[in-house]
Protein backbone atom coordinates (compact mmCIF):
# COMPACT_ATOMS: atom_id res chain seq x y z
CA UNK A 1 0.00 0.00 0.00
CA UNK A 2 2.62 2.42 0.78
CA UNK A 3 3.75 2.64 -3.33
CA UNK A 4 0.02 3.96 -3.64
CA UNK A 5 0.15 6.32 -1.16
CA UNK A 6 3.73 7.93 -1.57
CA UNK A 7 2.58 9.82 -4.83
CA UNK A 8 -0.29 11.44 -2.98
CA UNK A 9 1.93 12.35 -0.16
CA UNK A 10 4.66 13.92 -2.31
CA UNK A 11 2.50 15.83 -4.53
CA UNK A 12 -1.20 16.22 -2.51
CA UNK A 13 -4.00 17.81 -4.26
CA UNK A 14 -4.50 21.13 -2.41
CA UNK A 15 -7.90 20.83 -1.43
CA UNK A 16 -7.12 17.90 0.30
CA UNK A 17 -4.47 19.03 2.43
CA UNK A 18 -5.31 19.40 6.15
CA UNK A 19 -5.22 22.68 7.08
CA UNK A 20 -2.95 21.96 10.27
CA UNK A 21 -1.78 25.51 11.11
CA UNK A 22 -6.09 26.38 12.33
CA UNK A 23 -5.73 23.46 15.23
CA UNK A 24 -5.83 25.40 18.63
CA UNK A 25 -3.54 23.35 20.77
CA UNK A 26 -0.20 21.56 20.95
CA UNK A 27 0.71 18.57 18.01
CA UNK A 28 2.66 15.86 18.52
CA UNK A 29 3.18 13.12 15.58
CA UNK A 30 4.90 9.93 15.53
CA UNK A 31 5.89 7.72 12.65
CA UNK A 32 8.03 5.25 11.71
CA UNK A 33 10.81 4.88 8.48
CA UNK A 34 9.56 1.43 9.14
CA UNK A 35 5.95 1.84 8.39
CA UNK A 36 4.95 0.01 4.85
CA UNK A 37 1.05 0.39 5.13
CA UNK A 38 1.91 4.82 3.96
CA UNK A 39 4.64 7.39 4.38
CA UNK A 40 3.95 8.06 7.92
CA UNK A 41 7.25 9.94 8.29
CA UNK A 42 7.02 12.05 4.72
CA UNK A 43 4.02 13.49 5.82
CA UNK A 44 4.41 14.50 9.75
CA UNK A 45 7.44 15.94 8.37
CA UNK A 46 4.97 17.96 5.53
CA UNK A 47 3.13 18.72 8.26
CA UNK A 48 5.86 20.02 10.27
CA UNK A 49 6.92 22.00 7.35
CA UNK A 50 3.44 23.63 6.97
CA UNK A 51 3.52 24.40 11.13
CA UNK A 52 6.37 26.46 10.39
CA UNK A 53 5.46 28.02 7.66
CA UNK A 54 2.65 29.81 9.14
CA UNK A 55 3.82 30.25 12.53
CA UNK A 56 2.22 27.72 14.27
CA UNK A 57 1.85 29.77 17.86
CA UNK A 58 1.74 26.09 19.82
CA UNK A 59 4.44 23.91 21.15
CA UNK A 60 4.51 20.86 17.98
CA UNK A 61 6.92 17.87 17.64
CA UNK A 62 7.46 15.23 15.10
CA UNK A 63 8.55 11.58 16.82
CA UNK A 64 10.27 9.86 14.04
CA UNK A 65 11.98 6.54 14.38
CA UNK A 66 13.62 3.84 12.74
CA UNK A 67 11.76 0.81 13.89
CA UNK A 68 8.23 0.60 14.62
CA UNK A 69 5.38 -0.89 12.25
CA UNK A 70 1.98 1.15 11.31
CA UNK A 71 0.18 0.05 14.84
CA UNK A 72 2.90 2.46 16.60
CA UNK A 73 1.28 1.64 20.36
CA UNK A 74 3.62 1.53 23.36
CA UNK A 75 2.45 -1.85 23.89
CA UNK A 76 2.35 -5.76 22.63
CA UNK A 77 -0.09 -6.49 20.22
CA UNK A 78 -0.43 -9.37 17.97
CA UNK A 79 -1.60 -7.52 15.10
CA UNK A 80 2.62 -6.01 15.25
CA UNK A 81 3.88 -9.04 13.55
CA UNK A 82 2.14 -8.41 10.17
CA UNK A 83 4.73 -5.66 10.04
CA UNK A 84 8.01 -5.31 8.85
CA UNK A 85 9.41 -3.04 11.26
CA UNK A 86 7.88 -5.16 13.94
CA UNK A 87 9.20 -8.93 13.33
CA UNK A 88 13.00 -10.08 12.96
CA UNK A 89 15.34 -8.20 13.59
CA UNK A 90 13.56 -5.51 14.03
CA UNK A 91 11.63 -6.86 16.56
CA UNK A 92 13.00 -5.62 19.79
CA UNK A 93 14.36 -2.36 18.35
CA UNK A 94 10.92 -1.68 17.38
CA UNK A 95 8.91 -2.24 21.03
CA UNK A 96 11.90 -0.23 22.18
CA UNK A 97 11.04 2.86 20.06
CA UNK A 98 7.54 2.35 20.85
CA UNK A 99 8.30 2.17 24.54
CA UNK A 100 10.07 5.67 24.04
CA UNK A 101 7.40 7.26 22.41
CA UNK A 102 5.36 6.02 24.96
CA UNK A 103 7.60 8.32 27.37
CA UNK A 104 7.99 11.39 25.35
CA UNK A 105 4.30 11.62 24.82
CA UNK A 106 4.12 11.20 28.65
CA UNK A 107 6.63 14.33 29.03
CA UNK A 108 4.96 16.15 25.92
CA UNK A 109 1.13 16.29 27.35
CA UNK A 110 2.69 17.37 30.67
CA UNK A 111 4.12 20.57 28.99
CA UNK A 112 0.48 21.20 28.53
Amino acid sequence: MYDLYLPLVQNPDAAAVIQVEKITGPILLISSKANIMWPSDLAAEQVMKRLQEHSFPYFYRHLSYDYGGHLFVPMELRMTKFFKGERGANKEPGRKARMDSLIKTLEFVSQW
